[in-house]
């Protein structure tokens, strides 16, 4: 396993979506949507995940979002959070930092903002 992680650097993918309501049908679907992206569009294993860290609005209380990423990917650990309550902030936001190893630069990374979460940093999207 150390060889394996020989050539990898340790990094951060940033996600986020937003809900339209506060149902845990919609909470699940929405975040196995955001961390299935996220892991996809940056070719990371399961074995090469550290952890995942998440935090939602203070307006999503019908299920813990971090549920689901358990759920979906069992081995690696979540933490989950309340986001600070912040004027003019998004509501109904679920916020994704999921830690890896991986042999791609940090310029490589694609950070994933669903919804109206990509109002939250345009400046990371790639096309």
């Amino acid at each position: 396993m150390e060889e394996h992680k020989e050539n990898l650097r340790l990094l951060a993918i940033r996600g986020a979506t937003t809900l339209l309501k506060d149902d845990p049908k919609e909470l699940r679907e929405k975040v196995i949507e955001l961390v299935t992206k996220m892991v996809n569009e940056n070719d990371v294993k399961e074995e090469d995940m550290v952890n995942f860290f998440i935090s939602v609005t203070n307006d999503i209380h019908s299920e813990f979002a971090g549920k689901f990423v358990r759920e979906t990917y069992p081995s690696t650990p979540v933490f989950g959070a309340l986001e600070t309550n912040v004027t003019n902030a998004p509501k109904m936001c679920i916020r994704v930092l999921l830690q890896c190893y991986s042999k791609k630069a940090k310029n490589q990374i694609r950070h994933i903002f669903l919804n109206e979460a990509s109002k939250l940093r345009p400046d990371l999207i790639k096309e």
